[in-house]
């Protein structure tokens, strides 16, 4: 048994899609030395073969791969429906911190807000600056 988490750089769409055998939060841990923006694990599932099922979700996310195992994903809420159809369970809640749960009800808030504003039109994600340009 091993662990399918997605991690995702707070405040940006870039999110990573890894497995481990070990614990997630100390893998966050690893991830977040050297990286600048702050780390926050939004799924995590515990599943019997984690790194076929990474390859899988890998492979099935391919369009939206950023750089090695980063994504640009909208919302991490499409790896569940995704993992759902690869049988597995839903993710684990009770690896959610109090205030990952709570950023996940704002973010589920938001996207049934968009879906009734918008209706097939979202808005563009915000992409985090990276720096100024020099002409």
């Amino acid at each position: 048994m091993g662990y399918v988490y997605v991690i995702r750089a707070r405040g940006t769409i870039h999110c990573k899609i890894g497995a481990t055998n070990g614990s997630v939060d100390a893998r966050l841990q690893k991830l977040q030395t050297g990286n600048p923006y702050a780390l926050e694990v939004v799924r995590a599932y515990r599943v019997q073969d984690a790194f076929r099922v990474e390859h899988a979700l890998h492979r099935y996310f391919s369009f939206c791969r950023g750089n090695g195992e980063w994504f640009e994903l909208s919302s991490p809420v499409v790896v569940d429906v995704v993992v759902a159809r690869l049988g597995h369970k839903r993710p684990l809640w009770s690896t959610l911190t109090a205030v990952n749960a709570s950023r996940l009800i704002k973010e589920l808030f938001v996207m049934a807000l968009n879906a009734v504003v918008f209706g097939n039109k979202r808005p563009k994600p915000k992409r985090p600056k990276l720096g100024k340009t020099y002409h």
